[in-house]
């Protein structure tokens, strides 16, 4: 049976220990890194506390790196995922014909970014009022100088089940999208999208493992939007990131 948490987060804490911190006088530099592993920044947690079905959801603020940068969860008044983002610790490498996932939370493989333990989830709720604004923003305090740099997505299992063997399966013309949009004062950057399955072409390409995307066309966004569209409304408006990584910089 999995696992189900929901944990008020400590202020402060940080998100993993590999951030880099430099003081350079009248300047500070900052990576952020987000790795979903909830030990790393929830206090009194520990990995014994999860197994390979376990699913995490935060509390509203979501998931925090120090006072940086934050990925905002949406929850209900039962503590259920609303829109936004969950951690989650579940394996389930199974593409097959009539197999049934462990849930709609779980990556397609074994785990997360180069065999990490845990890994981000993110809904997209239909009714766009219960998502949070931004499904990634950073502290503005201070004007600082960001750099977006990367992150890795892959697909749910749910996802590649149902493309490739749901009753209503890919066929030659369908597509499932993930844009990410990224903002700088309100006002939009740029859209990088990212096929998560692709069938316009001659053959199906579909994501199935840990794929990086480069943030190079929004690398200064202060905010970054996540949306799932598709040729077929049916597919499960779930995606899989890890190792979201950017930077700030403050001058004083």
């Amino acid at each position: 049976m999995k696992k189900f948490y929901l944990f008020i987060p400590v202020a402060l804490l940080a998100l993993v220990f590999s951030s880099c911190l430099k003081n350079k006088g009248s300047e500070y530099s900052q990576q952020f890194n987000f790795s979903f592993d909830p030990s790393d920044y929830y206090s009194g947690i520990s990995l014994l506390d999860f197994d390979s079905d376990s699913l995490f959801i935060p509390s509203t603020s979501g998931f925090q790196f120090l006072d940086i940068a934050y990925l905002p969860t949406n929850t209900s008044t039962s503590g259920a995922l609303s829109g936004g983002w969950m951690a989650s610790m579940c394996q389930d490498p199974i593409a097959a014909e009539g197999h049934t996932p462990k849930n709609e939370y779980v990556a397609f493989g074994k785990g997360g970014n180069e065999g990490s333990w845990a890994y981000g989830v993110y809904y997209d709720n239909p009714d766009s009022s219960q998502n949070p604004s931004f499904g990634a923003y950073v502290n503005t305090y201070g004007n600082p100088e960001i750099t977006q740099n990367s992150l890795y997505v892959n697909n749910t299992n749910s996802v590649v089940n149902y493309i490739l063997y749901g009753e209503d399966k890919f066929g030659p013309g369908d597509w499932f999208l993930l844009t990410i949009s990224g903002y700088a004062g309100g006002s939009k950057i740029a859209d990088i999208e990212v096929y998560l399955a692709d069938f316009r072409g001659g053959s199906l390409s579909l994501i199935q493992n840990w794929t990086e995307v480069k943030l190079n066309s929004i690398v200064a966004a202060d905010a970054i939007k996540f949306s799932l569209t598709s040729s077929k409304p049916g597919v499960p408006r779930y995606f899989c990131m890890d190792d979201y990584i950017g930077k700030v910089k403050i001058s004083y």
